[in-house]
């Protein structure tokens, strides 16, 4: 009895750890994409220090998509 705890506990620790391993990978927001706005994200930082306050960017800024393939 005690060894089918032990298998039965470790088939279980087997089985969630491989549920949390294969998680995808987010982008960070240290790696923003490559339509990000820096120029905004600058105005608008430096704006709000000169105020006193904080900017946290849960999303960054992207810039203006134009439709080149338009015929």
């Amino acid at each position: 009895m005690q060894h089918a705890r032990w298998v039965w506990s470790l088939a279980v620790i087997v089985v969630l750890s491989g549920c949390t391993a294969g998680a995808p990978r987010h982008r960070s927001q240290t790696d923003p994409n490559d339509d990000f706005d820096a120029g905004k994200v600058a105005a608008v930082t430096q704006w709000a220090q000169t105020r006193g306050a904080t900017v946290v960017w849960l999303h960054y800024p992207t810039k203006p998509r134009t439709d080149n393939n338009r015929d």
